[in-house]
């Protein structure tokens, strides 16, 4: 029995380590408490920004299509204007009054007809 009761009176009776770490959590806990400030709706945020990059999106997916449509009406008018200069080139008569694709070769030098012979 005595040494039950040296062993009772040997073991603290305040642990100062535990007090500390529980004194300092519950003032961490008082101060979150006291600032007022509701915890902000994760999920309502994120479906604003989600409805706004749909919004973006559909902006953006329109102005694509828009963009498309005047590409290929740009595309038209330049194959036009191709057809058109080669129907004037072929018009034109040549400076030596012979005609043909080999038409004026004879004038120029020959370093300017190889480089106009480029392989397709």
């Amino acid at each position: 029995m005595r040494q039950a009761i040296g062993a009772f009176k040997a073991a603290p009776r305040f642990d100062w380590k535990r007090g500390a770490i529980t004194a300092l959590f519950l003032l961490a806990q008082g101060c979150a408490a006291l600032t007022g400030k509701p915890d902000p709706d994760i999920v309502a945020s994120q479906g604003e920004a989600l409805r706004v990059a749909r919004a973006e999106a559909s902006e953006l997916q329109a102005e694509v299509a828009r963009l498309a449509a005047e590409n290929s009406t740009l595309e038209t008018k330049v194959a036009d204007l191709e057809k058109k200069a080669a129907r004037l080139a072929a018009l034109e008569p040549s400076p030596g009054g012979a005609s043909g694709p080999d038409a004026g070769l004879k004038d120029r030098p020959l370093a300017v007809v190889a480089a106009d012979k480029r392989p397709s």
